[in-house]
């Protein structure tokens, strides 16, 4: 028998998961940058030589994204989340919308996170 326990009563749990995987995050991050190669891929735009529906001739590069960096701020901002939900005060508002079943700074770290993923 397992009994299942309230966001309350799991909340000093949950306070320390969120410190050790925001420094988790954190240190990843860091290691990816330094261990980087400096690799990038480039972003680019067809274009046409003539009205619509021409054959596309070719590809203007506009962007070299570069890859680590990326996945640096991807992480550091899993490390802020996870931060931002183990500060005092806020873990109270944490803890209150995971008992209403939700959790709305996930989702604007989410909203900023996935669209780096895009790219």
């Amino acid at each position: 028998y397992h009994r299942r326990m309230t966001p309350e009563q799991a909340a000093p749990n949950l306070r320390r998961w969120n410190i050790s995987l925001a420094a988790l995050h954190a240190i990843q991050g860091v290691l990816i940058l330094v261990l980087s190669t400096g690799f990038t891929l480039g972003i680019t735009i067809p274009y046409m030589a003539g009205p619509p529906g021409s054959p596309i001739i070719g590809l203007d590069p506009v962007w070299e994204v570069p890859i680590a960096v990326f996945v640096a701020i991807f992480l550091f901002l899993a490390a802020a989340d996870h931060l931002i939900c183990a500060l005092p005060g806020a873990d109270r508002w944490y803890i209150g919308n995971l008992a209403r079943g939700t959790n709305p700074l996930r989702w604007w770290e989410y909203s900023v996170s996935a669209s780096l993923m895009i790219v």
